[in-house]
C-alpha cells in the first residue's frame, strides 16, 4: 500500500483578503501570493492530519463533484501550495 503525505500549513503564513480577493502572507519572508477560493479552500483543510485523499474528499464533498474528478486539482494545488512554500508536507 501506498503511504499518502499529510500536509500542515506553515505557520509562518497568515490568510489575508482585500478588495481583490485572499491572499497568503509569510511573516517571517513579507512575501505573499495571489491565491483563489479553492486554493484557500484546501489550504485551510492542511491541518497535520490530513493526507491527499482526505483533502480530496472534502473538497468532493463541498463541491459535489466525484473524489476521481477533485483529485487531480487537489494535487495540482497541493503542488503549487508546497512550492509556494504555504504548506509542509510532514509524513
Amino acid at each position: 500500500m501506498i503511504e499518502m503525505a499529510v500536509f500542515i500549513k506553515n505557520p509562518d503564513i497568515v490568510q489575508a483578503k482585500d478588495e481583490v480577493g485572499p491572499y497568503l502572507y509569510n511573516k517571517k519572508t513579507g512575501d505573499s501570493a495571489r491565491i483563489d477560493e479553492a486554493m484557500l479552500f484546501i489550504w485551510m483543510l492542511c491541518d497535520g492530519k490530513k493526507n491527499e485523499m482526505d483533502i480530496a474528499r472534502e473538497v468532493a464533498a463541498y463541491t459535489g463533484d466525484s473524489i476521481d474528478s477533485v483529485y487531480p486539482l487537489v494535487l495540482n494545488i497541493l503542488g503549487s501550495l508546497l512550492n509556494l512554500g504555504f504548506i509542509k508536507r510532514i509524513a
